[in-house]
């Protein structure tokens, strides 16, 4: 088959340069070509939604210079419901579009049906869509998409894409520039593959260290977290007895040991190996070198996840200041690096300006990845989070189930990008009171976290709070506190003194215990608040309010009214000092 492909290929090349070269070519090919075909509805509203973008042809394309031939095969199309009709005007004269390397000819010579006057296109020919109308009269139903041929000689902003693209997928063999592209497009499993066949066909060390950090890569996007570190360290280990010394293999490779630990929610190690590449690489390269972009993301990340946004914002923007002067505006780093400002402000509370960047995201990733990338799922979940904030559940719901439809088309089913998509669908189904769909979402995710994290990773701990708290909804109480109580396990293990989830599911035991009218028990959770272990008890933090207000309302039920009025004047104090007048 892939002689055969490339063979049709080489004669469209011939073709293609008798004809452009011929003295009266443009009678051979008219300024407009059309087809007939189908779409499915998704692929349509992508289609609908990406006006203005770059649209790729993966197989040969078929086309006609006649509009009846492509109505025709349109006809054939109506009688399946299941289809959308769609009729591409393609503009392909060179006289409009600018000069194009895009192999296309007149095949009606060589063809079996010279009467359709076939114009066949090369494999992944490039058009911009300029138009997407729904026509009427005797063409209602039918929609009309007028396309423009695209290339690297005409277009500006394709041209800078494809090169940035192609140089980002250099190697010195087939093999590892197949290794890198099947790992953008999420081939996790066929890379892995590849990779360990290699280094057990190759001797060469200098080779050996660069597989092993490519599986290290393979397996982070895997989950498998332990295998990463493992590999990552083999290739760290050759390149520091290197000569001469591979200082930003290296410094990569630190980069990437960091990646890890932050995923398995080491935050303090993360932030370790990311400040040993930072480093290296300012040691070796100038202030605006595009090499610092990751590590200057990574360190935002962490600096995120530990809850200082605004640090986080400043290590995300000296990143996009690099990539604005060194990417095409649609690359798909640059969008990357805007999703974590989107957070950082969503995280701030500014949602209007989170929104504004995820508008930026989006519009690139409509134009630079595939369908149902695993990237864009990921903005189309975050901009559900945005509007849930600001309480549009009906919207984030929409936000969140078409995130989870596009991972359910791009990973495989324990993927713990369907953790993020669950836990989302049922915050949002908590928000809007209905609790059993709210508990079945959270149980899913639970079923993924469990297979992908270590047993006390924080987020298994968070994900116990959230099924308390629908079972607080639900009333079942005792449900509630063996929640709470197995995300305290986890969390006196892991949490140091800047952590208040703690606090968090004592006091939820304690008001539990009072619902249930144990007030003993009550008491023993709520004073529990204020003697955990290396816990500061800052009476300016609002925190603290909450447990005070609750021994309240025990004691109040015990009839110890003067205790109860207590608890009540030191809640009062603390919001008086701490809240808004």
């Amino acid at each position: 088959m892939g002689f055969f492909i490339r063979d049709l290929h080489q004669d469209l090349v011939k073709l293609h340069g008798q004809q452009q070269s011929s003295p009266d070519h443009n009678t051979l090919t008219s300024s407009f070509v059309y087809r007939g075909q189908g779409l499915s509805e998704e692929n349509f509203s992508k289609l609908k939604n990406s006006v203005g973008g770059l649209m790729s042809f993966n197989n040969f394309l078929s086309t006609s210079q006649q509009q009846q031939v492509a109505l025709e095969f349109i006809q054939q199309v109506r009688a399946k419901a299941d289809k959308i009709p769609v009729f591409f005007v393609m503009t392909i004269n060179p006289a409009i579009t600018g000069p194009t390397t895009t192999p296309f000819a007149l095949i009606d010579q060589v063809s079996c049906f010279e009467a359709e006057r076939e114009i066949l296109f090369s494999m992944n020919s490039v058009f911009r869509i300029d138009e997407i109308k729904e026509m009427d009269g005797t063409n209602q139903g039918l929609w009309q998409v007028k396309l423009a041929l695209s290339n690297s000689d005409s277009d500006p902003s394709f041209a800078a894409l494809i090169n940035c693209l192609r140089a980002e997928n250099t190697g010195s063999t087939g093999w590892t520039r197949l290794g890198q592209v099947l790992i953008k497009l999420g081939k996790y499993d066929k890379a892995e593959e590849l990779y360990r066949t290699l280094i057990e066909n190759t001797t060469d060390e200098k080779w050996n260290a660069h597989y092993y950090y490519m599986l290290g890569l393979v397996l982070y996007s895997q989950s498998e977290y332990q295998k990463a570190i493992s590999f990552y360290v083999k290739a760290v280990e050759i390149f520091q007895k290197s000569d001469p010394p591979r200082y930003y293999d290296l410094a990569t490779a630190y980069n990437n040991i960091g990646l890890v630990y932050c995923s398995a929610g080491d935050y303090q190690k993360a932030l370790a190996f990311y400040e040993k590449a930072l480093e290296i690489k300012q040691q070796i390269f100038s202030s605006n070198d595009p090499r610092l972009t990751s590590t200057y993301n990574n360190i935002g990340l962490v600096y995120s996840n530990l809850a200082n946004y605004m640090q986080a914002l400043v290590f995300y923007e000296k990143s996009v200041e690099i990539q604005k002067i060194s990417l095409p505006a649609y690359h798909p780093d640059l969008a990357k690096s805007y999703n974590c400002i989107a957070v950082a402000y969503l995280k701030l509370g500014q949602f209007t300006k989170s929104l504004e960047y995820y508008d930026k995201i989006v519009d690139i990733q409509k134009k630079s990845l595939p369908p149902n990338h695993p990237d864009t799922a990921s903005s189309y979940n975050n901009m559900g989070e945005v509007y849930k904030h600001m309480g549009d559940y009906v919207k984030a719901l929409s936000y969140y189930e078409q995130a989870l439809e596009m991972r359910q088309k791009s990973l495989s089913p324990n993927d713990p990008n369907f953790a993020f998509s669950y836990n989302s669908i049922a915050e949002v189904y908590l928000a809007m009171g209905d609790h059993s769909k709210s508990l079945s979402f959270f149980e899913k995710t639970m079923e993924i976290k469990k297979k992908c994290l270590p047993s006390n990773h924080p987020d298994i701990a968070a994900g116990y709070i959230n099924m308390g708290n629908v079972y607080c909804c639900k009333s079942e109480y005792s449900t509630a506190i063996s929640c709470f109580e197995k995300a305290i396990e986890i969390q006196e293990e892991m949490l140091t003194s800047d952590h208040y989830n703690l606090v968090s599911c004592y006091y939820n035991i304690g008001v539990l215990y009072h619902n249930m009218g144990n007030y003993p028990a009550a008491l023993s959770s709520l004073k529990y608040c204020f003697e955990i272990q290396n816990m500061p008890l800052d009476t300016d933090n609002p925190m603290y309010a909450y447990p005070y207000h609750a021994l309240g309302k025990v004691y109040q039920s015990m009839n110890d009214y003067t205790t109860a009025l207590d608890c009540y004047q030191k809640t009062l104090d603390i919001r008086e000092r701490t809240l808004p007048s």
